[in-house]
């Protein structure tokens, strides 16, 4: 297997209640088992202001996970995540490789 660390970070749509976003962190940790992964570290940050205006909105609550994933599983993660009704935005990156 040729698992590598990711960084995840995911915005919740705007408007979910507090329970909507605790049944979504719950959703996440399943999603990366479900790809074969483990997820080391999971983090909310909070609402935070947006750059610019996403689907209507300037705000977001924001979660990020320190995730292990076999490299072949990142695009249905990735796919499985934006396919949900709870993110606005997924983004997932590799971590570094120390020299």
């Amino acid at each position: 297997m040729n698992d590598r660390k990711y960084t995840l970070t995911l915005a919740f749509k705007p408007g979910l209640s507090a329970e909507e976003i605790k049944k979504g962190q719950k959703d996440l940790k399943e999603a990366v088992e479900r790809n074969g992964g483990k997820v080391e570290t999971q983090d909310s940050l909070g609402v935070k202001n947006l750059a610019y205006q996403v689907a209507g909105s300037s705000q977001a609550s924001f979660e990020r996970l320190a995730i292990t994933l076999p490299a072949e599983a990142t695009s249905d993660l990735r796919g499985e995540l934006e396919k949900s009704n709870r993110f606005m935005r997924v983004l997932l990156t590799q971590e570094e490789k120390s020299r």
